[in-house]
């Protein structure tokens, strides 16, 4: 239970972390997919992640599956944003 709950924090962490500044390259405000591919890539990440390791090491397996996963999320879900925002510009 205490595995889950450090996972589910940890994940939504990371998920705070995707922000729509003036430097994220996303000029159309939506980041819709940005956070939800990285909640659920770091989610993903952190429970692949935890298969890995033994005692402190599981512990910095699951949290290096958590970045990897909520930063892969996070670059997928950007690009569908910037798609969706080059169709939004042309009027789709």
């Amino acid at each position: 239970m205490k595995k889950s709950i450090v996972i589910l924090v940890v994940g939504l962490a990371l998920a705070g972390c995707a922000g729509n500044g003036p430097f994220d390259g996303n000029r159309c405000g939506n980041t819709a997919n940005t956070i939800g591919g990285a909640v659920i890539g770091g989610l993903g990440g952190a429970l692949a992640g935890a298969q890995f390791g033994a005692g402190s090491g599981n512990l910095a397996m699951t949290a290096l599956g958590t970045a990897a996963g909520a930063y892969a999320g996070a670059a997928a879900g950007s690009s569908l944003d910037r798609g969706n925002c080059a169709a939004a510009e042309r009027g789709q």
